[in-house]
């Protein structure tokens, strides 16, 4: 069983060959009604030291950036790890 976990460990450890940090966000605060229907509390500059996000039932944030494909990465495969970090509760 060691061997596996050693294994696994080894393979997660090349998973990401090469990684951008995207620390540059515009965010925003709105209130959930309906599907689609939001009421925009506008910018939310608070939430740039990305530890205060207040949840509170139907507070959505909307995060935009945008991002370079470096060169290097044309014609291989690439995609977006978003991790909150948070942790959602279902009732």
């Amino acid at each position: 069983m060691e061997r596996i976990r050693r294994f696994i460990r080894e393979l997660s450890e090349q998973q990401w060959l090469e990684q951008q940090q995207l620390r540059s966000w515009d965010i925003t605060r709105a209130y959930y009604h309906t599907p689609g229907d939001y009421e925009v509390h506008g910018d939310y500059p608070e939430g740039h030291d990305f530890e205060r996000f207040p949840s509170q039932q139907g507070n959505t944030y909307f995060f935009r950036t945008k991002l370079h494909i470096p060169e290097s990465w044309q014609g291989q495969p690439y995609g977006l790890v978003f991790d909150t970090g948070g942790k959602a509760c279902c009732g």
